[in-house]
Parts: C-alpha cells; structure tokens; sequence
C-alpha cells in the first residue's frame, strides 16, 4: 500500500506539473463544493425547525431567509462545479499533452537494444491505451476525493454533535467495503496485465485490416475472415474469463450493500426513537436522516474514488517504470565533424536475449571516398553490421575505432548526422512529397532548389510534377485527397531523402530492390556518380554493382568470409564468384 500512495503522490505531482495555478484553482473550488453541502442541509433544518404547530404564528421573513440561505447555497453549487468542470477538462488536455510529450521523448531516446525486447512494447502499448486515460482519471479522482472528504467532515460534524458512536459506526463501514473494492481492481489489473501481449497482437491484427496497402493481398489470398475470426476468439475468450471475475464480484458487492442499507435503517429507527421521547426537534431529524443518507452517499464516492485511485495506480505504475527506463547513452563528448576512418576490431554483437552472436570477429577498415559492397546470404548479419558501423547498435564485444578514437569516447548524435541511410524498411510518413524528402535532414533550411534536385537524383521528378499538387501532394491514400506511390516510387522518394541529407557516407540497403529495370540502371547510374565523390557502403543480392564498388566484403556464417576488388575475388574460386556467376547464368539462360 505503501508503494501505491507513492504511486499516487508521484501522479498528483505529475497533474500539478501539467498546469500548476488551475490545478491550485479547482482544488480551491473543490474544497467550496465539499463545504456547500453540509451547511446548506444545516438551513434545510433551520427552516423545518421554524415551522410551528399552528402555522399562522410562523415568522414569514425568518423562512424567506433560511430558504434564501439555502437556495443561494445550491445555485452557487451548480455555477462552481460547471467552472470546475471547465478547469477539470482544461487540465485533462494539458496532462495528455505533457505525458504524450513525455513517453514519446523517451521512446525515441531508448537504446536500439531495447526495442529488440518485447516487453518494451507491451509497456508502450499499457501506456497507450491505458496510462493517458488513468492519469487523466487521476485528476477527477484527486478532486472527487477532496471534494467528498470536506464534505463527510462537514456531516461527521453534525452527526458527531448528536451521537459519536453513530458516526463511529458510519466510518467502521467504510473499512471492509473498501478493502473489498481495492482486491477486486488488483485482479481486475493482474488480469489485464496478463493479457497485455495478447491484446497487443489484436490491435496490430485490427492494423493490418485496414491499412491500404495489405487489403489487395487479404483479398488476394482470402485471409480476412481468418484475421477476424483471431480477434473473435481472443475476445470470446476474455468475455467468458471476465464473467466468472465479475459475478462473483457482483455477489460480493450486493452483501456489502446490504449491511450498509441494514446499518442505515436501525440508525433511522434510533433517531426515530429519540424523537418519540422529545430528545430531539423535528428540525433534527431532518438534519440528522439527510446527513446519514449524505454520509453514506459519500462515503461509497470515497470508497470508489480510492479504489479507482488503488486502480489507476496500478496503469500509472507502468508509465512511471517507462519514464525511468535508461535512455541511450550517447558515448562521450567528443563530436565528430568529419570521419577520417571507421575500424572495427575483433568486434561481435548480438542480440539482448539471444545466446548466439549474429556477428563474429569483425574486423574491418572503411576508408573516406572509397565504396564498399557488403554481400551475403540472408541472415549473415548484413544489416546488423551496418546498424552497428551507423552507431544504431553497440558491439556486445570488441570496439569500433572512429578517427582512432574509441566509439564510448564519441558523442554518437555528432557522428550519426554524418550518415544517410536507406534502409529496406524505409519510413513512408503519412506526410507530402516535400515533407518526406526533408526528412533527410530536419535541421537544414528548406530550399526548393535542393529537394527538386535531390528528386532529379533519385530518379523521382518526372512522377512527382504529375502528382496533383506536385511536391505538396499528401502521400497515402488513407488521407483526406491522399495519393499512394507504387513501392518503387516509395523507394525513389527514400532515396531522394538520403541524397537531400547530402551526407559524408551514405549507406544503401538494397536501394533497388522495388524498382524495375529501367529504373535500378538509372539510380545505378546516379549511385556511380557519387560513389567518386563520397564514401558510400551498399548491400545488395543483384551483384551487378559489384564492378562500381573499390572492396566487396563477403559475410558468411556471421564473419567476413572475403574481402577484395571485384576482379580479385573472380580470380579463383571464391564465395562471391559463385554467388556473381550463379546470377549471371541466369541471365545468359534467359538470353538463350
């Protein structure tokens, strides 16, 4: 319980953070609307007190007063809690905003590494679809429970004034109900916590049904019925799961209920009672039966405000353990501002969980203004050996020398700038041609004249002045006049990006791949001209640029098998020579 109060205070100060002087004003507010109450059920009993036996001696002024009182009190009730509840959503926003800043800061700052663990994206998918909701449920919840506690000590009073066991009572109830409630949400939430993966594998299979570019091959292959089925039972599942939990909380909540409405009654019969024996006026019993009826009304607000806060606690536990999570550690302070040469010594890395290196024993000189082929089977660990030379992801063992200098020493966001990068998993961001371009490079000012260009070099111009709006065409059909681009037009765009960054090393991960012919000679042909002005490092499985690059490096079994010009490695039997001849076959095959 401990922990959960820290929970909770870390939430509050978190709601505080988001707006400090509204949060300050509808906590002043709550504290009015709790008071309200009590004193307007204090001249309810005035005015009933004032009334005679014979009425024609009633003091006319005195009721006006009394019901004035009361009336005042009421209105000012429903004027404060409507600028409460402006204030309230006011807030509600300015949380979302604060925490949507907040993770989404820290997940673009987490190491590469984490994102390889899947636990991470269960705690992003908890954050997402339930922390933001609970942290703006934490607001009301703070306020509901101020609100309601000024309120009860404004009725204990009254009650308290006319029999302290009563009031003791009335509080005893309270104990096992809430203990009840704060056990129900702890299943409730271990429950959830349990399904969490699950649930993630729903959302993404909700996705995939409905993003553009998978409904040809779901109608294709028939799948859709299939996916939805998936969900169905996942759900049908849970449903059935949920009905046993919520029965039997149903069962235990009706007898707490009950032992409430019985306490209620024998109290009503006791003041009865003492009203029968003139021990109290008939003011009294009005006063005493509506604040009995208030307090328990009250009381079982508190007690499903705490619960809900023992509830919310348990999502905010998560975001709080995400916030904490280590970010990247960007290595030293020294920045780099040109690369002189990358070294990678008796270098391995793998994966957090996995036991088996993906790469082992690298060792490998990149020189500036040369070009490299890295070629290889599927799985060798190509990619992974671009991520680590790209500073994406740290040698698990081994070092990676920068102008000499070890990687740990670098400042890493220095070095990555230096970097374009086309990866075959490309971003298509759901922005215009423009936008997706400059990604390339953020940082640089926008000049026309250098995306249209940078266009022209990827081969991307001629389609793009056909777009509707040219380079403000929004991308992606699932916008309002969106266009979507074939997949090689998508690659031209990615490429186009990597050119506009106008960086020392580009590196291209199978920059062809989606193109078609005619197209991968051009961009084979641009490729060829910067490869003289620029360091450039290029996987590919068509070896027909093996002939443009100075060295190719040959990865196999998750070390660099080969290393040489073209022409060495065609100069006896080599790895790479029957990877290259085996594709040269078929096109002689072909041309027979």
């Amino acid at each position: 319980m401990k922990k959960k109060i820290h929970i909770f205070v870390k939430t509050i100060q978190l709601v505080y953070e988001a707006s400090p002087s509204r949060m300050i004003i509808i906590l002043i507010f709550s504290f009015v609307l709790g008071a309200i109450l009590p004193i307007a059920t204090y001249f309810w009993g005035l005015f009933i007190d004032g009334i005679p036996a014979d009425i024609a001696d009633y003091d006319i002024r005195q009721a006006i007063l009394f019901l004035t009182i009361n009336a005042i009190l009421l209105l000012a009730y429903e004027v404060f809690q409507r600028i409460n509840r402006y204030n309230k959503d006011m807030q509600s926003d300015a949380i979302n905003l604060l925490i949507t800043n907040k993770v989404f800061k820290k997940a673009i700052n987490l190491n590469m590494e984490q994102y390889d663990d899947p636990t991470i994206y269960n705690q992003i998918n908890k954050i997402n679809s339930e922390a933001l909701g609970k942290s703006v449920s934490s607001i009301n919840m703070c306020i509901e429970l101020e609100e309601n506690v000024v309120t009860l000590i404004g009725l204990m009073i009254i009650i308290f004034s006319y029999n302290p066991i009563i009031a003791f009572i009335l509080l005893l109830i309270f104990v096992p109900v809430l203990a009840n409630d704060i056990k129900i949400n702890s299943k409730m939430y271990n429950i959830y916590e349990s399904r969490i993966e699950h649930l993630r594998l729903v959302f993404d299979i909700k996705s995939l049904l409905i993003k553009y570019e998978n409904v040809k091959e779901i109608k294709t292959y028939q799948t859709g019925e299939n996916l939805v089925k998936r969900i169905e039972n996942t759900y049908t599942k849970y449903l059935c799961e949920d009905k046993k939990v919520r029965k039997n909380n149903v069962q235990k909540q009706s007898f707490f209920d009950s032992i409430e409405h019985i306490f209620k009654l024998l109290i009503g019969i006791f003041i009865i009672s003492d009203a029968s024996k003139k021990k109290i006026s008939v003011g009294n019993i009005v006063i005493y039966i509506n604040a009995i009826e208030s307090i328990i009304r009250t009381i079982g607000r508190i007690e499903l405000t705490l619960a809900d806060i023992y509830n919310d606690s348990l999502y905010m536990e998560s975001l709080f353990k995400f916030l904490q999570l280590e970010e990247e550690q960007e290595g030293g302070k020294k920045e780099i501002k040109e690369i002189e040469s990358i070294k990678l010594r008796n270098l391995y890395f793998k994966y957090p969980k996995d036991e088996n290196y993906i790469l082992k024993d690298i060792n490998l000189d990149l020189q500036p203004q040369r070009s490299y082929l890295i070629a290889g089977l599927n799985g060798a660990g190509k990619t992974t050996l671009i991520k680590i030379i790209c500073g994406i992801y740290k040698p698990s063992k081994g070092v990676m020398l920068i102008n000499g200098i070890d990687s740990k020493e670098i400042d890493m966001k220095s070095y990555r700038k230096l970097f374009a990068t086309v990866y075959q998993d490309f971003i298509h961001y759901p922005f215009n041609v423009k936008e997706n371009i400059v990604y390339g490079d953020i940082e640089k000012l926008q000049n026309h004249a250098k995306i249209e260009k940078a266009a022209e070099r990827a081969g991307a111009l001629s389609y793009i002045h056909e777009l509707p709006q040219k380079f403000e065409t929004q991308l992606k059909n699932e916008w309002t006049r969106g266009t979507e681009l074939s997949i090689g037009q998508w690659q031209k765009i990615a490429i186009a990006r990597c050119f506009y960054a106008d960086s020392q090393i580009v590196i291209l991960d199978e920059p062809t791949a989606s193109l078609d012919a005619i197209s991968e000679s051009e961009i084979y042909d641009k490729i060829e001209e910067f490869l003289k002005k620029t360091t450039c490092i290029v996987i590919s499985h068509r070896l027909s640029v093996a002939k443009l690059v100075d060295q190719i490096i040959v990865i196999d079994d998750h070390k660099i098998a080969e290393e040489g010009d073209f022409y060495d490695l065609m100069s006896y039997d080599s790895q790479f020579k029957s990877m290259y001849s085996l594709q040269a076959d078929k096109y002689d095959k072909v041309e027979q």
